[in-house]
C-alpha cells in the first residue's frame, strides 16, 4: 500500500512540474467562438436533391441562384431548431489537375442547431438546372466560424462560367 501512495505522489509531482497536455488543456467560449475552423468534404454523386418542404422553390429555375462573388455573403438559413446559419463565399480554387475545391465560411453562434449542413451542386445546361450531386459537412461541433471545403471534379463543369 505504501509503495502505491508512493508512486501515486511522484506522477502527481511529475503532472505538477511537467504540465497538462495541450490537448486537455480547455479554453473558453468566447475563444472557441473567434477560432476558424475548417472541414473539407467530396462531392457525392449519387444522391438526390432535397425537397423544399413549402414547395416554392424550383431548383430547376437558374434564376433562383444568384450569381456572387468572392467574399461576398451568399445569404442565411434557418434551421428546425430556429438557429440561423450565416454563409459567405470565400473562394473556389485549384486542388489538383483534376478537382478544384470551393470554400464556403458558416457562421452560427448557436450551440442549439441542427447538426449537418447540406450542399447541392447544379450546373445550367441550356437553361435549365441539373443536378450534379450533394456533400455534407458535420456543424454541430462547431460554434462561430468555420471554413467548409467542397472538392470537386473540374470536369463537372468544365466550359461553365460559374458554379
Amino acid at each position: 500500500m505504501k509503495k502505491v501512495r508512493l508512486v501515486l505522489y511522484v506522477l502527481l509531482a511529475f503532472s505538477l512540474i511537467v504540465g497538462l497536455p495541450t490537448g486537455a488543456q480547455a479554453s473558453s467560449k468566447a475563444d472557441q467562438q473567434n477560432k476558424v475552423g475548417s472541414a473539407d468534404v467530396g462531392l457525392n454523386q449519387n444522391t438526390k436533391p432535397h425537397l423544399d418542404k413549402k414547395g416554392q422553390q424550383n431548383y430547376k429555375n437558374p434564376d433562383d441562384y444568384p450569381l456572387v462573388g468572392e467574399g461576398e455573403y451568399v445569404g442565411a438559413l434557418n434551421d428546425t431548431y430556429g438557429s440561423y446559419h450565416y454563409l459567405t463565399y470565400i473562394s473556389t480554387a485549384e486542388y489538383s489537375d483534376t478537382k478544384m475545391q470551393l470554400l464556403i465560411r458558416h457562421g452560427c453562434y448557436s450551440s442549439s442547431k441542427d447538426p449537418y449542413l447540406y450542399a447541392e451542386f447544379y450546373t445550367n445546361r441550356n437553361g435549365v438546372m441539373d443536378y450534379l450531386g450533394s456533400a455534407y459537412h458535420n456543424i454541430g461541433g462547431f460554434t462561430g466560424n468555420v471554413n467548409l471545403g467542397y472538392t470537386i471534379d473540374k470536369s463537372l463543369y468544365e466550359n461553365d462560367p460559374y458554379i
